[in-house]
């Protein structure tokens, strides 16, 4: 894994994203922070980093100091590091099936959900999703799975965080519930190039929603070993173990994502409460877990004629 490739692939392709620059000299990062024009700065380890290796920078020495960090602390995954320019806006995730560089249906994840307009949502798979497959395929190499995109709606328009060639974990979590077909079939039609003809099947009227139980700390450092118990037991509440392990016959954390709890509703404001008092139910003493989640696309919905995110592909 690489964002200094996927950075360098979006810019040959035109794809929209963060101005940046990549650099494996942690002099000329900095003098690269110095001189430029951004308000605001990202900081990224170029490999893979456990989630971790992401500084935004309040100030250009902030930013030289996270370079410093990240030269040191990641091993091989922090030896590139990508300056990019903070982004504002909403986020979106998008995750495409792809066969052979074709763009093929495949709904977004909901753990940020957000409602767009129809106009939006067509500039989207125009001006990202369909230059990123064609981009592959142009440069022989066309994919075939899943590829999702994060997403930053800004006032210039749409731009991309970050591409991932899986499924994301926790976004899996809110999206497959979703899903009616059969996950196996799905595969098989994308392995054999049959999705296009055999369109995976959605629940129709239902929402998810998703929210994440990590360890106090996280991500910085955090106690590993504290007991967790009870659970949701609602229907439609599904629990989902990340970080966690069984010692002497107990559940216990191991990790900084812990677990994740996601409700499935006929609203997303109900599915947002249902999915609250599941995480109630869950005895994880020193929990943190967002208090926000789904408010914002809850009032957008309130306030615009909107389109659901799943018709993005």
């Amino acid at each position: 894994s690489s964002k200094s490739f996927a950075k360098a692939f979006m810019e040959r392709h035109g794809v929209p994203t963060a101005r940046y620059g990549s650099f494996s000299d942690p002099q000329d990062a900095c003098s690269f922070i110095r001189g430029a024009d951004f308000p605001a700065l990202v900081v990224k380890a170029s490999g893979l980093a456990a989630g971790k290796g992401v500084i935004v920078a309040g100030d250009r020495d902030e930013a030289c100091r996270a370079v410093m960090e990240i030269d040191g602390a990641f091993g091989s995954a922090g030896t590139t590091v990508v300056i990019e320019e903070l982004l504002e806006g909403q986020e979106v995730r998008g995750a495409p099936h792809g066969r052979d560089g074709s763009l093929l249906p495949h709904p977004t994840e909901l753990i940020c959900p957000s409602q767009v307009s129809e106009e939006l949502l067509q500039q989207i798979r125009e001006s990202i999703l369909q230059k990123t497959v064609d981009g592959m395929r142009q440069e022989g190499t066309p994919y075939m799975g899943v590829l999702y995109a994060g997403l930053m709606l800004t006032n210039r328009g749409p731009k991309v965080l970050e591409f991932n060639s899986r499924f994301g974990d926790p976004e899996c979590q809110v999206l497959l519930p979703l899903l009616q077909s059969d996950l196996y079939d799905v595969i098989m039609n994308t392995v054999s190039g049959n999705l296009a003809s055999n369109v995976p099947v959605w629940q129709q009227g239902s929402s998810a929603v998703t929210v994440v139980m990590a360890s106090a700390g996280y991500p910085g450092s955090y106690v590993k070993g504290v007991e967790i118990t009870g659970g949701p037991a609602e229907a439609g509440l599904q629990a989902f173990h990340a970080g966690t392990a069984l010692k002497d016959g107990r559940v216990v954390s191991s990790g900084g994502r812990v677990l994740a709890v996601t409700a499935v509703r006929s609203s997303l404001e109900v599915a947002l409460q249902a999915a609250n008092r599941g995480v109630a139910a869950v005895g994880f003493p020193g929990a943190v877990y967002r208090r926000d989640i789904g408010h914002r696309a809850i009032a957008h919905q309130n306030q615009n004629r909107s389109v659901d995110v799943k018709e993005l592909l």
